[in-house]
């Protein structure tokens, strides 16, 4: 009688730690989103892909969305015209149900996004949903902000945004200026030809509100070399990706 009460309460407990360490995969920041940069131009393509920061042990799948302000016209009751902003939502078909992603793993979503001629400047946020294959409950959702026609001011409005490299003052440390949350818990990844080169998890933290700091001796070798930075923040689950970057020399 015994053994047939405790075998279902320990299948129970398995089922509830499994059940917890799923959930904590997803809370723990462990998907990124990567582009090919933030700062386009008109006849400019948009491709998006997600990066394991860690390894996800579970079946899911993903839909992208592209989100944007858009100009418009209007008149009011006396016929007065007046401009208005209108948010647009571009929505892609959801994609396939992967079985996990293992640790800085990469996977192209979207490449189909142009920026023509009628784009309109400014803001345009790339969202992912993630959502369990077995359930299609929405686990988490990732971000990152990109911009058509940037300005020097662009990406103040984000949560996380690289906008350029600073002036290196020492060995083994780069920083950044653009848009940061000091509350962030910050990695930074650098790639070349498409290949992950560095992973840096300790050292990257916000300085300030405009500057985020890199300090690490994985770094060695990198001054003068050109790389794609990405900076995701576990905390937010938002990503920024700094395209064709060289990293200067310490003064």
């Amino acid at each position: 009688m015994r053994r047939s009460i405790i075998f279902p309460l320990v299948l129970f407990l398995l089922t509830l730690a499994l059940a917890g360490e799923a959930r904590a995969q997803w809370q723990d920041g462990s998907l990124a989103v990567k582009t090919n940069g933030n700062n386009f131009q008109s006849g400019d393509r948009l491709r998006v892909e997600i990066f394991a920061v860690g390894d996800i042990n579970e079946s899911f799948y993903t839909q992208v969305s592209y989100k944007f302000s858009e100009t418009v016209r209007v008149k009011d009751e006396d016929g007065k015209e007046s401009d208005k902003e209108e948010e647009r939502v571009r929505t892609r078909p959801a994609g396939p149900a992967l079985e996990g992603l293992g640790q800085f793993k990469s996977l192209v979503l979207d490449d189909t996004f142009n920026f023509g001629e009628g784009s309109p400047a400014g803001r345009y946020v790339v969202e992912v949903g993630v959502f369990r294959a077995y359930s299609n409950e929405r686990v988490t959702t990732i971000r990152s902000c990109v911009f058509l026609q940037n300005s020097d001011r662009a990406g103040d409005e984000c949560p996380t945004f690289l906008r350029g490299v600073k002036q290196n003052y020492a060995e083994y440390l780069v920083n950044f200026d653009g848009a940061f949350s000091q509350r962030g818990r910050y990695t930074a990844t650098l790639f070349a030809g498409g290949k992950l080169v560095k992973h840096i998890e300790a050292g990257v933290f916000a300085s300030s509100a405009k500057e985020l700091t890199i300090t690490s001796d994985k770094l060695g070798g990198t001054p003068g070399k050109t790389f794609d930075i990405l900076v995701h923040d576990r905390q937010q689950n938002y990503s920024s990706t700094l395209a064709r970057v060289t990293i200067p020399s310490a003064q």
